[in-house]
């Protein structure tokens, strides 16, 4: 609540704030809308009052039109501070949050000055939860304010999504949806992989102003996805300097100790702190024209680990080396506001981190160093623009492109030096001289472009769009089975062991044998680089039609046309998809104070380019084998003086030497490959049904959702298999599969209160029910298929998603913060917030048991085991309640610099509780009482459908059933010192 005092007389002027059919652009430029309507005594519309916001970046003017209205389009978002005045009435003031792509309303009720006193009551940046009806009836904002109140360590993102409604404590299955299916956009652009649909980017937490979270009812604006939408908005500079510096400390030795599994063990860590930082600077370049925003984030010290190495045959002294890792993030944002109706917008951003090589120590290292220096590269760059073509006309533009690229450099022995590995008994996977992952590259590339229009006519507000998208992604042997195919050079030596004591590693001490390929041998690799392109052209209109003050309607609809193409194997999809969007809304009495809406939504959302990539040929490597026919016992003659291969002694025989000459050479992948997708592939849907209740008054609101969502078009895998093929030869289909669909339907509750001036509380409760047999990982949540000689019924039964590690089935959920921010004058302001979640027992799936198949369905080209799911066996994940703390103290020091520090504590009571519970399940047969273990060969023909076998729990194994196999992760602490001008 805000107050200001007046001389002029004694009244009382009454703003309430709500967030209502806005005019927002998605997967473009980020900006908000504030409209709203003037009304003077006796509720009566007040024609040309003279409405001002200023964004410290100037002012923009609007006189209200003959019904009290005014309205301001494509605002950056961010505090504002916004003014009216009209004759003979007192003039109002208050400041005022713009909501990235949302709207703000605001009915202002005004009176003649009659006493001393005016109140100014604004609701929204306190009391408002959810998000803008006209955008989505389900969802969440938080405010640059509320990030840096709330409890976080490390990432916002991991931090503050678990608290949404409907989500697991994972944090990313909104709405019983997987975790790769949502959208990301960071300042309007893309911020997805489109080969596992996750975030891409890093932000600057000093430089967030705001992100968003619509998960239910959204508008046909937004696409490509069926989980939710996740949009992030960086701060913009203005017209005064401001800027942070900010040092995070964290350290091992202050957290508590991690509850230790059965089979695992904890110890105290060393006194280590790590000092994040971060730099921001936001300021005018050209006053009222042109401004800039800046960040830079490092880790300080550069992460340094010393990891003591050891040589699996045990023959040779531990040895160590060092791995050196660095991490920067920088951000450029420039503003030219070329004038009050006319803006451009540039931004730049890296997130660079680089390793002088991994941390393994046995199989994965040369004897002294990592086994390669890589780089991996993250960020963007955009242009955008946001104007008026007309007064009722506005116009909204950017060009983006996201790059993600990982380079592995290999050992410093370099491309030309020839790894060599020790085969023999313990030392297995022990590798010398030139270690091992190099030269191998993952990129990817995302080009968007988008251009949208909102037009004003009558009671319509009108939006249509035009968006593009481009995703190449670049491997080359990313994926090899083995990992060999990424040597330095593409060529591997294997030897059998050691001599007999040798007194050094040098290679004349490595045994070899003659003629024996499976015991030495000579391996040459040639990774394939493949590609996976995908375009999509979409288009969308969407009407906010408000037919008088009762009732609006959202009407829209939106067409994606998908391209994809798989390189080298020529193959290429294309998918038109068109989906509706509607939503009918209810103003009780017109005021704002209690709407009800009912939407009917559906989503297409983008296919996961990890399903094609995976079975990419690229992912394998080419191979071809020598035996080694040089002296036996001395591998000395293995290599040329110049390290290069010496083909005098490796070919397929004594007198078939030469690299034409290879014991063996694998196929060729493009010919053999078992793997095809069905020409036929459609992109993940979701339907949704959603009835939704909103409260607002000057102190309080609440928002109550009902949501049924049924999910479909899950990529699946079928097996075309025929009489003959024989074990596994049966071609592998990836195709959309019918049978697999998820149905989701919850209850959800979000309401916040502003008691005192200083204490708020708030949260939100899930009631939710999840009923599905599908899932993103195609092979392991999909319906396996044996023909018709096992039925999917019983190898995949209805039930959750298998697989999750945070179920999406949890029934009861709540998130409750009571936060509390006093100001003692010049002596600062202090900030507390207390934050309680809980997730209750849930569903997590049945039992199952692995066995062997028979001869007949092997025949036919199928696996030999096969693993039925037992539908009457439930199993089930443990509830998670954690509590979670920050307190915060602000001084001024000089002038506008503040001083400040803060303490952020996570599981703050240190509840570790189990976060799962291993199944272990054996079979057993209840008329004979014989028990068979898992994976066991000897079960009779048919045990799958037999009624007489049943599962039992299985406590041989090394994690035996009912064992805890992880807990939630211990308290954690973090502390904050900087300062802000």
């Amino acid at each position: 609540m805000t107050r200001s005092n007046s001389l002029l007389g004694a009244g009382r002027v009454c703003a309430l704030i709500v967030a209502s059919s806005g005019i927002l652009f998605s997967q473009s430029n980020a900006v908000g809308s504030i409209s709203g309507t003037v009304t003077g005594p006796e509720r009566k519309p007040v024609a040309g009052a003279l409405v001002r916001v200023d964004t410290g970046r100037g002012v923009k003017e609007a006189r209200t039109d003959e019904k009290g209205r005014f309205l301001f389009l494509q605002l950056l978002p961010g505090a504002a501070k916004l003014d009216v005045t009209a004759k003979d009435l007192l003039t109002f003031r208050t400041g005022i949050s713009i909501i990235a792509n949302q709207g703000v309303t605001m009915k202002i009720a005004m009176a003649a000055p009659m006493g001393a006193v005016v109140e100014v009551v604004a609701t929204q940046t306190n009391a408002v939860v959810g998000v803008d009806a006209a955008t989505a009836v389900s969802g969440t904002n938080f405010t640059a304010e509320q990030i840096n109140a709330l409890p976080a360590i490390g990432g916002v993102y991991d931090a503050f999504l678990k608290t949404v409604p409907g989500t697991p404590s994972g944090g990313y299955n909104f709405h019983g949806s997987e975790d790769g299916v949502n959208a990301y956009t960071v300042n309007g652009v893309e911020s997805r992989s489109a080969a596992g649909g996750t975030q891409l980017l890093s932000v600057n937490r000093d430089l967030i102003e705001q992100f968003n979270v619509l998960s239910g009812g959204v508008s046909a604006k937004y696409g490509r996805y069926v989980g939710a939408a996740v949009a992030t908005v960086t701060k913009s500079g203005t017209n005064e300097f401001t800027g942070s510096v900010r040092h995070d400390l964290v350290s091992d030795s202050w957290n508590a100790l991690e509850k230790p599994a059965p089979y695992s063990n904890s110890d105290r860590v060393a006194r280590k702190v790590t000092d994040s930082q971060s730099y921001t600077f936001l300021g005018p370049i050209i006053k009222d024209t042109l401004f800039i925003a800046a960040g830079y984030q490092t880790v300080s010290p550069s992460s340094t680990k010393v990891v003591k190495g050891t040589v699996g045959s045990g023959l040779f002294a531990p040895y160590t080396f060092s791995s050196t890792s660095q991490n920067e993030l920088k951000d450029i944002k420039l503003d030219w506001q070329i004038n009050t109706d006319h803006r451009v917008t540039g931004a730049w951003n890296q997130h660079l981190t680089t390793s002088t090589g991994p941390t393994n120590g046995r199989g994965l290292s040369t004897l002294t160093t990592g086994s390669g220096p890589w780089r991996q590269e993250q960020g963007f760059k955009s242009l955008g623009y946001t104007g008026s073509l007309a007064s009722n006309l506005m116009v909204d533009a950017i060009l983006s492109e996201t790059i993600t690229k990982r380079h592995d450099f290999g050992s410093p022995g370099g491309p030309d030096v020839v790894s060599w590995q020790d085969t023999a008994g313990l030392g297995h996977g022990d590798l010398y001289d030139n270690g091992l992952t190099a030269n191998s590259t993952n990129q990817e590339k995302i080009r968007t472009l988008g251009l949208n229009l909102a037009w004003f006519v009558g009671q319509h507000a009108v939006e249509a769009g035009f968006q593009y998208y481009s995703s190449r992604i670049e491997s080359t042997g990313s994926y090899d089975a083995e990992w060999k195919s990424v040597t330095p050079s593409g060529a591997l030596i294997e030897f059998d062991g050691w001599t007999a004591n040798p007194p050094s590693m040098d290679r004349r001490y490595r045994r070899m044998t003659t003629g024996d390929p499976y015991s030495t041998r000579l391996t040459l690799f040639d990774p394939l680089t493949g590609h996976f392109d995908s375009k999509v052209w979409g288009f969308y209109v969407n009407d906010i039609w408000t037919l008088d003050a009762h009732w609006s309607f959202n009407l829209g609809a939106r067409f994606d046309s998908n391209h994809f193409k798989v390189t080298p194997e020529g193959n290429s999809y294309s998918i038109s998809t068109a989906v509706p969007r509607l939503s009918a809304s209810y103003d009780l009495e017109g005021d704002k104070k209690h709407v009800f809406t009912l939407g009917l939504a559906e989503y297409a959302g983008q296919i996961n380019a990890g399903t094609f990539t995976r079975i990419s040929v690229s992912n394998l490597s080419p191979s071809r084998y020598y035996a080694y026919y040089g002296a036996a016992g001395n591998g000395s003659d293995a290599l040329n003086a110049n390290g290069s291969i010496n083909w005098n002694v490796w070919g397929n025989s004594a007198t078939t030497l030469g690299q034409a000459n290879p014991v063996y050479a694998s196929p060729d992948p493009l010919t053999s490959s078992p793997n095809r997708v069905d020409s036929n592939v459609k992109p993940p849907r979701s339907r949704e049904a959603t009835l939704s209740y909103r409260y607002m008054d000057t102190k309080q609101s609440l928002t109550a959702t009902l949501l049924h969502k049924v999910q479909d078009n899950y990529i699946g895998m079928r097996r075309e298999g025929a009489l003959g093929l024989g074990l596994n030869n049966a071609k592998n289909v990836y195709y959309n599969d019918d049978g697999m669909k998820a149905r989701y339907e919850n209850l959800e509750i979000q309401y916040r209160r502003q008691i005192l001036e200083d204490l708020s509380v708030g949260g939100n409760l899930t009631w939710s029910y999840t009923h599905a047999n599908a899932g993103q990982n195609v092979g392991t949540g999909s319906r396996n298929q044996y023909g018709d000689f096992i039925s999917n019924d019983l190898v995949s039964p209805f039930g959750p998603q298998s697989g999750q590690w945070s179920s999406s089935t949890t029934p009861f959920t709540t998130h409750i913060d009571v936060s509390y921010s006093h100001s003692f004058g010049k002596l600062g302001t202090i900030t507390a917030t207390l934050l309680g979640n809980y997730w209750s027992r849930s569903f997590r799936g049945y039992r199952d048991f692995t066995g062997n198949t028979n001869s007949v369905i092997q025949d036919y080209g199928y696996a030999d085991t096969v693993s039925r799911v037992y539908g009457d066996a439930e199993t089930w994940w443990p509830q998670q309640y954690s509590c979670d703390f920050h307190l915060g103290y602000e001084i001024g020091i000089y002038r506008k610099v503040k001083a400040f520090t803060s303490l952020d504590i996570t599981n703050l009571f240190n509840h570790q509780m189990p976060m799962y519970v291993n199944y272990s399940t054996a079979l057993k047969d209840v008329s004979t009482g014989t028990v068979y273990a898992p994976y066991a060969t000897n079960l009779p023909s048919g045990w799958w459908n037999n009624p007489n076998f049943k599962p039992v729990a299985y406590n041989d194994g090394w994690m035996k059933d009912g064992e805890v196999g992880a807990y939630t992760e211990p308290r954690k602490i973090q502390l904050s010192v900087g300062f802000r001008f």
